[in-house]
């Protein structure tokens, strides 16, 4: 990766002129300019560390999911015809425009795939005998990845003849197709959808694949019965299938879960690896884990540590943990841990900057200090602080700027990059000037 750090950071130069703004410029009048540079640096580095990871560690093509999908092996089911009784191919098609149009867009294979879906989906909702027709005769004669759109796209439809198709479609051969009707079953969002999907999870000669599948659609289906069968899939010896469960169960609103993740965490039985991904999917967690995650974060185990000060950065709605997080941070030994733990602090509605500010001047771990100083920007733009604006000023921004030009890895380039552009401090966009004119190309 250090071989291509820096074209990577010179990729960036324009845009830290842009953050930076004009010479001179005053920084009350870069506040808009600002909050695109953040976007823009972001989106813009990560395209970057893309890119060279790409030419750094080129790997040889892979066939894709369309090309392979006759490798897959079928599900051991007994496998029923998936058109029975409505794959009629004599009858015809109907008279209605808006229906011959969308049969045109659908068989017209030069069109993207994401146009004919939505052609699919127009048949699908309208729910006609003649509009289902249409789409069994192009499920017949289509293509593989137009079979697996029509399987999502029945979703839309609420016909009883739409979901017996869906469900026979859960044991089509081909299991990219079966999976798509999984989507599908789930977008319906019924109590006989459901049992459909729960029944099939509950199948164990199903195929691992479609098991997988079915567990990570039912976390959105709110019906009797599912948070049940995730729980008994997430004990499942298949750890990818319990990892499905888990991301699953992570979404839904934690008060109907936090007895699950509760027992599950606290059970020896369950694996270490699967500790952290269940802690990791309580980010998603509808309602407030925040008190739940904050005990995580005090776990024996550092990796549980993490993922639980990562998720409580990653919450959708900002926490209100600020102190307890504080207290957190004071003890920790673990840098991986203090970093997170850094950026949790930054996800809730308040914290004390001074205190933040000691915790950051004491901090020696060079990836956990960035993160660090990154909070402190983000304090100055939501509750300004003199003592911490003269210290950004005097000390982590000339700092910054050198982390950005030799920090070890990417990831704390970049960090500090957007560190100075989020605390839009005179000597933040001083040091964002001269950022620009170091990586410009041909310096």
């Amino acid at each position: 990766m250090a071989a291509i750090a820096v074209p990577s950071l010179q990729l960036l130069a324009p845009y830290l002129a842009f953050a930076a703004g004009p010479p001179g410029g005053s920084p009350e009048g870069l506040s808009n300019l600002n909050n695109k540079a953040i976007i823009g640096l972001t989106a813009l580095a990560g395209a970057a560390l893309l890119v060279g990871v790409a030419l750094h560690s080129r790997k040889p093509a892979q066939p894709d999911q369309e090309s392979i999908a006759g490798e897959h092996q079928p599900a051991k089911l007994a496998v029923a015809n998936p058109l029975s009784p409505l794959a009629d191919q004599t009858q015809p098609i109907s008279s209605d425009p808006a229906i011959l149009e969308n049969v045109r867009l659908i068989t017209n294979v030069s069109l993207a795939l994401s146009e004919r879906q939505r052609a699919v989906e127009d048949l699908a909702q309208h729910g006609s005998a003649q509009s289902l027709a249409a789409l069994k005769r192009a499920f017949t004669n289509g293509s593989g990845d137009l079979r697996v759109a029509i399987a999502v796209g029945l979703g839309k439809c609420t016909t009883p003849e739409c979901f017996q198709w869906l469900s026979e479609l859960l044991q089509d051969p081909n299991v990219l197709v079966a999976r798509g009707a999984v989507r599908g079953l789930a977008a319906v969002g019924t109590a006989e959808a459901a049992n459909a999907l729960i029944g099939a999870l509950y199948n164990a000669d199903a195929s691992p694949d479609l098991r997988a599948e079915i567990a990570l659609n039912l976390g959105a289906v709110d019906q009797p019965g599912v948070v049940q069968a995730l729980a008994d899939a997430a004990r499942a010896p298949d750890e990818d299938l319990a990892g499905a469960a888990l991301i699953s169960l992570g979404g839904r609103d934690f008060a109907e879960t936090e007895s699950f993740f509760a027992e599950f965490l606290r059970s020896p039985e369950v694996a270490p690896d699967l500790r952290v991904q269940a802690t990791e999917a309580l980010a998603q967690a509808k309602g407030d884990p925040s008190a739940f995650l904050l005990g995580l974060a005090q776990d024996p185990d550092a990796d549980v540590r993490v993922a639980a000060a990562w998720a409580l950065s990653a919450t959708e709605t900002s926490g209100t943990a600020g102190p307890q997080v504080l207290d957190l941070l004071k003890n920790e030994t673990d840098p991986a841990v203090r970093l997170r733990l850094y950026q949790a602090l930054g996800n809730q509605t308040s914290f004390d900057p001074i205190a933040a500010l000691n915790l950051v001047q004491g901090e020696t771990d060079p990836s956990a200090r960035i993160a660090g100083l990154d909070l402190l920007a983000k304090s100055l733009r939501d509750n300004p602080s003199p003592a911490v604006q003269a210290f950004f000023d005097q000390t982590a921004a000339p700092e910054l700027k050198n982390d950005a030009l030799s920090a070890h890895s990417f990831d704390d380039r970049q960090a500090a990059i957007i560190a100075l552009t989020r605390a839009r401090t005179p000597a933040s966009q001083a040091a964002l000037q001269e950022l620009a004119s170091q990586l410009a190309p041909g310096h």
